[in-house]
């Protein structure tokens, strides 16, 4: 059995987006990770990879 770590630093998310589709869909988990995980490492792979880059 695996035991997941209660302390939100040990964690890192990853995710691949390839398509329109797909882009936004990991947009809308940026979005929620940011909310709910803030500070945790997020790693996406994908073709458009300008969308995500934060506006200052």
């Amino acid at each position: 059995m695996v035991e997941i770590s209660k302390n939100i630093g040990s964690l890192c998310f990853c995710t691949s987006a390839f398509g329109e589709k797909y882009n936004l869909m990991a947009k809308l988990l940026a979005q929620d990770l940011e909310q709910f995980a803030p500070g945790s490492p997020f790693v996406i792979y994908s073709d458009r990879p300008q969308i995500f880059k934060k506006k200052s």
